[in-house]
């Protein structure tokens, strides 16, 4: 089955019937959710809503994209002399996303088994998969810049000096730790879904491009002089340290 197909069936079965109660029962801007001959009153706007969910690049452009849609029908195409309130809106916008990420992009799982789910994905990677997740923590404007250092080595140490304190970090995903105990970072990342092993991109020649056990790869990094970032599931959960003595420790984490 194709993306396109799967996703159809999704929306077919489940997605346009969820997103439907959602808009009734959370946005309703007319009101109308009190009465059962109005349930498809806003059917016209769900595709609009879906759409703007499934073509973002990520969370935060969902999120505006949907609200500026949502704005604009309340505004321009119902035309209500009093607008869902901006925090309420806010609100209701980021509960759709994560719905399309629970819904969707999920499955409708339990987080515990997103973990797993996670694992079991990670485990299976690739180096390029890795280099290309980790590629997602970066700020955008650096993204192409950080794909294009790592395919060439001259560039890559270039790149790899830079890690000693490392600038093009998408503060969005980023949360800083203040443990630097190899085992409880590994205990953290390990309830967010990191498996046994991990990739490292490192300013250390012997550890740049290794595949590690997570706490072997934690107690070399966390106790060492060079900038270093740490793969664990690509794309959705890593670990930036920079060089000592004034160390950071970021876990960086998206969800979709």
């Amino acid at each position: 089955m194709s993306d396109d197909d799967g996703w159809r069936r999704w929306w077919r079965e489940r997605g346009e019937r969820e997103l439907r109660c959602i808009l009734m029962s959370a946005w309703d801007p007319i009101g109308v959710s009190h009465n059962p001959r109005a349930w498809d009153e806003y059917d016209g706007y769900l595709v609009g809503v879906v759409d703007r969910l499934r073509d973002a690049d990520d969370p935060d452009d969902a999120a505006r994209d949907v609200i500026a849609y949502l704005e604009h029908v309340d505004r321009d195409v119902i035309g209500m002399p009093h607008p869902v309130a901006e925090d309420r809106l806010e609100e209701i916008t980021f509960a759709l996303v994560a719905w399309y990420e629970w819904s969707f992009v999920r499955g409708g799982l339990a987080p515990r088994e997103w973990r797993e789910e996670d694992r079991s994905m990670a485990r299976a990677a690739t180096r390029e998969q890795h280099e290309q997740g980790l590629a997602r923590f970066v700020a955008r404007e650096h993204r192409p810049r950080f794909l294009d250092s790592l395919e060439d080595e001259k560039l890559r140490r270039k790149l790899r000096a830079k890690l000693a304190h490392f600038a093009w970090l998408d503060a969005r995903y980023a949360t800083a730790v203040a443990t630097r105990e190899p085992a409880e970072m590994a205990q953290a990342l390990a309830w967010g879904g990191a498996p046994e092993t991990c990739f490292l991109v490192s300013e250390d020649d012997e550890l740049d491009g290794s595949e590690l056990p997570l706490e072997q790869a934690l107690e070399l990094v966390l106790h060492s002089f060079h900038g270093t970032l740490i793969s664990c599931v690509p794309g959705k959960l890593a670990l930036f340290s920079d060089e000592a003595p004034n160390k950071e420790t970021l876990i960086l984490r998206r969800d979709s």
